[in-house]
Protein backbone atom coordinates (compact mmCIF):
# COMPACT_ATOMS: atom_id res chain seq x y z
CA UNK A 1 0.00 0.00 0.00
CA UNK A 2 1.35 3.36 -1.16
CA UNK A 3 -0.26 6.39 -2.00
CA UNK A 4 0.29 10.47 -2.88
CA UNK A 5 -3.12 12.38 -2.20
CA UNK A 6 -4.64 15.82 -0.87
CA UNK A 7 -6.40 15.85 2.27
CA UNK A 8 -9.45 17.17 2.87
CA UNK A 9 -7.72 20.29 4.82
CA UNK A 10 -5.66 21.08 1.83
CA UNK A 11 -2.33 18.86 3.15
CA UNK A 12 -0.85 16.26 0.97
CA UNK A 13 -0.28 13.07 2.71
CA UNK A 14 2.34 10.46 1.59
CA UNK A 15 1.93 7.23 2.64
CA UNK A 16 3.45 3.53 2.31
CA UNK A 17 4.02 0.38 3.89
CA UNK A 18 7.60 -0.45 4.77
CA UNK A 19 9.18 -4.23 4.08
CA UNK A 20 7.96 -5.36 7.85
CA UNK A 21 4.22 -3.81 6.75
CA UNK A 22 4.49 -0.43 9.24
CA UNK A 23 2.93 1.69 7.91
CA UNK A 24 4.54 5.48 7.43
CA UNK A 25 3.39 8.74 6.55
CA UNK A 26 4.38 12.29 6.34
CA UNK A 27 2.54 15.13 5.39
CA UNK A 28 2.69 18.56 3.64
CA UNK A 29 1.29 21.88 2.98
CA UNK A 30 2.37 21.62 0.16
CA UNK A 31 3.41 19.61 -2.51
CA UNK A 32 7.22 21.55 -2.24
CA UNK A 33 9.73 20.65 0.00
CA UNK A 34 12.26 23.29 -0.67
CA UNK A 35 15.24 21.61 -0.11
CA UNK A 36 18.57 21.30 -1.96
CA UNK A 37 21.69 18.70 -0.97
CA UNK A 38 24.43 20.35 -0.44
CA UNK A 39 27.92 17.84 -0.77
CA UNK A 40 31.79 18.66 0.28
CA UNK A 41 34.17 16.64 -0.32
CA UNK A 42 35.15 14.82 2.86
CA UNK A 43 31.91 15.49 4.35
CA UNK A 44 28.57 13.70 5.19
CA UNK A 45 26.05 15.35 2.52
CA UNK A 46 23.45 17.47 3.92
CA UNK A 47 19.82 18.94 3.02
CA UNK A 48 19.65 22.42 3.69
CA UNK A 49 16.88 25.35 2.56
CA UNK A 50 18.15 27.36 -1.10
CA UNK A 51 20.42 30.32 -0.88
CA UNK A 52 17.57 32.89 -2.43
CA UNK A 53 14.02 32.28 -2.79
CA UNK A 54 14.40 32.34 -6.66
CA UNK A 55 15.79 29.27 -6.41
CA UNK A 56 12.48 27.59 -5.27
CA UNK A 57 10.95 25.74 -8.52
CA UNK A 58 7.62 24.39 -8.46
CA UNK A 59 8.16 20.90 -10.35
CA UNK A 60 4.18 19.97 -11.90
CA UNK A 61 3.95 16.18 -11.60
CA UNK A 62 1.20 13.96 -13.21
CA UNK A 63 -0.42 11.66 -11.03
CA UNK A 64 1.13 8.54 -12.90
CA UNK A 65 4.64 9.80 -11.35
CA UNK A 66 2.76 10.38 -8.47
CA UNK A 67 1.83 6.82 -7.79
CA UNK A 68 5.26 5.20 -9.07
CA UNK A 69 6.80 7.54 -6.17
CA UNK A 70 4.47 6.14 -3.69
CA UNK A 71 5.13 2.32 -4.92
CA UNK A 72 9.05 3.13 -4.72
CA UNK A 73 8.22 4.71 -0.97
CA UNK A 74 6.63 1.64 -0.23
CA UNK A 75 9.20 -0.66 -1.51
CA UNK A 76 12.22 1.33 -0.30
CA UNK A 77 11.17 3.51 2.90
CA UNK A 78 13.15 6.85 2.86
CA UNK A 79 16.35 7.15 5.47
CA UNK A 80 16.11 7.99 8.83
CA UNK A 81 17.60 11.16 7.22
CA UNK A 82 14.46 11.66 4.86
CA UNK A 83 16.46 10.78 1.54
CA UNK A 84 14.73 8.75 -0.93
CA UNK A 85 17.06 8.04 -3.52
CA UNK A 86 20.06 6.51 -2.38
CA UNK A 87 23.15 4.99 -3.46
CA UNK A 88 23.34 1.07 -2.78
CA UNK A 89 25.83 2.21 0.24
CA UNK A 90 22.49 4.35 1.53
CA UNK A 91 23.98 7.67 0.63
CA UNK A 92 22.42 10.38 -0.75
CA UNK A 93 22.99 10.16 -5.00
CA UNK A 94 25.40 13.13 -5.60
CA UNK A 95 24.86 15.21 -8.79
CA UNK A 96 28.35 14.32 -9.59
CA UNK A 97 27.86 10.38 -9.28
CA UNK A 98 24.52 10.28 -11.19
CA UNK A 99 26.36 9.08 -14.59
CA UNK A 100 27.44 5.87 -12.55
CA UNK A 101 23.43 5.20 -11.32
CA UNK A 102 22.74 6.35 -14.89
CA UNK A 103 24.92 3.87 -16.92
CA UNK A 104 24.18 0.99 -14.09
CA UNK A 105 20.02 1.48 -14.98
CA UNK A 106 20.88 1.63 -18.72
CA UNK A 107 22.95 -1.57 -17.96
CA UNK A 108 19.91 -3.66 -15.76
CA UNK A 109 17.45 -2.74 -18.12
CA UNK A 110 19.76 -4.08 -20.89
CA UNK A 111 19.91 -0.79 -22.85
CA UNK A 112 22.47 1.25 -24.66
CA UNK A 113 22.30 4.46 -23.45
CA UNK A 114 20.36 7.78 -23.60
CA UNK A 115 18.96 6.75 -27.38
CA UNK A 116 16.56 4.05 -27.89
CA UNK A 117 15.15 3.68 -24.32
CA UNK A 118 11.48 4.10 -25.22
Amino acid sequence: MASIAKRPDGRWRARYRDAAGKEHSKHFARKTDARQLVTVTGRPSFLTAPKTAASVRTIPLPQVVLDALAAHLGAFPPLGDGFVFVTDARNPIRRTAFGDVWRAAVKAAGRAGWDRLS
